[in-house]
Order: C-alpha cells, then sequence, then structure tokens
C-alpha cells in the first residue's frame, strides 16, 4: 500500500512531464510562418525606372494529424483515460464531411437540410454503439484547434468520453481557406465499435 501511495504522485508527474514535452514540441514546430519566414521576392526595376515590389506572400498552412493525435491521447492519459486509436474508417468519413462542407458551403454539424454527420460513419464502413463529431474553423495550428476543444465544455467531454476506442482526422487548408476566407477546416470524428 505504501508503495502505491509513492508510485501514484511519481506517475502524475511523469505524464505532466510528457504532456510538457508534447506542448512545447508543438509550440516548436511554428505551424504559423514568421514575418522572417515569409516568401522572401527582390524588388524589380523597370525600363522606365518604377520599382515594382511583390506582396510577399505567407507559407501554405498545413496540419499534422498524428501531432492532433498525439495531443488528444495526452489530455486522455491525462485525465486516466485509455488513448485512441487513429482508424482509417474514421479518417475516411471525416474526409467524407469535410467534402460535404466544402461543396455545400456550411460550416456546421448539420447539413443545410438539418441532417447530422451520423450517416457518414456508416458510409466510410465504420459501425458504431456511440460516435461525436468535432470540428475546428479558420484553424491556423494543431494547438489551436486542440486548445479551442479542450476549452469548450461540450467539445471536451468528446475528447475525454471513456467509451470511444477510435477516431479519425481530416483537414482542409486549401478549399476553406478559398471558401472561407482563411485557416483550415478540421473534422475529428470519434466513436465506440459497434454493430
Amino acid at each position: 500500500m505504501a508503495l502505491m501511495s509513492f508510485l501514484k504522485p511519481l506517475l502524475v508527474i511523469i505524464l505532466a512531464g510528457l504532456l510538457a514535452a508534447t506542448i512545447a514540441w508543438v509550440i516548436s514546430t511554428r505551424i504559423i510562418p514568421l514575418p522572417s519566414e515569409m516568401v522572401s521576392q527582390t524588388s524589380i526595376l523597370t525600363s522606365t525606372g518604377k520599382k515594382l515590389t511583390p506582396t510577399p506572400t505567407p507559407k501554405q498552412i498545413t496540419l499534422n494529424p498524428d501531432t492532433l493525435y498525439s495531443l488528444i491521447n495526452a489530455h486522455r492519459r491525462e485525465n486516466h483515460l485509455s488513448p485512441l486509436q487513429a482508424n482509417p474508417s474514421l479518417e475516411k468519413s471525416a474526409a467524407l464531411k469535410i467534402d460535404d462542407m466544402n461543396a455545400n458551403q456550411y460550416w456546421r454539424h448539420q447539413d443545410k437540410q438539418e441532417v447530422e454527420s451520423w450517416y457518414l460513419f456508416r458510409q466510410a464502413g465504420y459501425g458504431y454503439q456511440l460516435a461525436g463529431e468535432n470540428l475546428g474553423f479558420a484553424v491556423t495550428s494543431e494547438w489551436q484547434v486542440f486548445a479551442d476543444w479542450v476549452a469548450s465544455p461540450t467539445h471536451n467531454l468528446q475528447l475525454l468520453e471513456p467509451e470511444y476506442e477510435d477516431m479519425g482526422l481530416a483537414t482542409d487548408c486549401v478549399t476553406y481557406t478559398k471558401l472561407a476566407g482563411g485557416g483550415c477546416l478540421v473534422v475529428l470524428h470519434l466513436a465506440q465499435p459497434g454493430i
């Protein structure tokens, strides 16, 4: 019993250290370009002496699903829950959701006919007993969307649902930027497998 009372705080310290290291790594990846990292373009002097200077273009935002998977699982472990497994069928259902939102230009859980996303799970070949969906809009980094979900009680409950076993992510930074004005669209599908 004394050994267990010694090991429990030690385990909490180790998990906190792992979470801190993950957060530090995510911050150090700097997905958002700094001004000094903008694509450099030189000025051009025309034959008439007019100076043309193109507007710098920021680097394209990309999101790494593995980073977001790691953040979610670290959060679950910190809350004494088992990690979730990345599931290809849920990744497919999340991608189907992104495609549907972009094609029909709606940015919410229900489509324009007020239909929820659950049929996409089955369409992607995933039978479920329990399922959830988190969305992120105008996202510029993995850390941003993760922090937004944790700060939202409803979204955080989805991340910490003890019955979930699987998750799948899809992101779109190109089409969403063209349609909605900037950042990335993120869809996270979570589920407990079923029939």
